[in-house]
């Protein structure tokens, strides 16, 4: 078979075809791609507005959450105030029970303790009372003396004037040791 080519079409006119053809193509082109750019904006526009609307969402809950956690970190300092002050409290505390039980101990009979005084400051106590005889006046000092709590023990002289009903005082200062003060 024989091919033949009939060109019943002017030179010009089959170049101006062919420039159409080739315009027509890239319009086609051009719509599509416009096409395209219009649906991906459209879409990116749409996220936008998706993500704006989440981040609003998501900063007014962090603000919520925000705010509560400075509530309660309010009252986190609070209680590390309160804390804080008992535990200085309970540090300057001094158990005097203690120091008055092995006091009450180491005072013979026939002692009466009518005064009886403690300054944790300075460490001086007062103890002032009644003996019935001047052999029990001496045998509270010598006590006193040798007790590992109390030192500096002193009495003034005319304590030892009066045989019968000793009116007695005695001075002196604490050794406030924790084992003594703290159980």
């Amino acid at each position: 078979m024989i091919n033949i080519n009939l060109n019943l079409i002017a030179p010009e006119q089959k170049e101006c075809l062919r420039l159409t053809q080739a315009f027509s193509y890239i319009k086609i082109l051009t719509f599509i791609f416009l096409s395209f750019a219009v649906v991906t904006s459209g879409l990116l526009l749409t996220a936008r507005l998706i993500l704006q609307d989440n981040l609003g969402d998501i900063l007014s809950s962090s603000t919520n959450v925000n705010d509560r956690n400075l509530s309660i970190d309010r009252e986190i300092l609070k209680l590390n105030k309160k804390i804080e002050d008992i535990n200085k409290i309970q540090s300057s505390y001094t158990k005097w029970s203690s120091l008055l039980g092995q006091l009450t101990k180491t005072i013979p009979a026939n002692i009466e303790i009518s005064y009886l005084s403690f300054e944790k400051k300075s460490g001086v106590f007062t103890l002032s009372g009644r003996a019935k005889q001047r052999q029990d006046f001496l045998n509270l000092k010598n006590t006193l003396e040798q007790t590992s709590y109390l030192e500096k023990v002193t009495s003034p002289i005319n304590n030892l004037l009066t045989k019968t009903n000793v009116e007695f005082q005695f001075t002196g200062k604490l050794k406030l040791t924790n084992e003594l003060t703290k159980k």
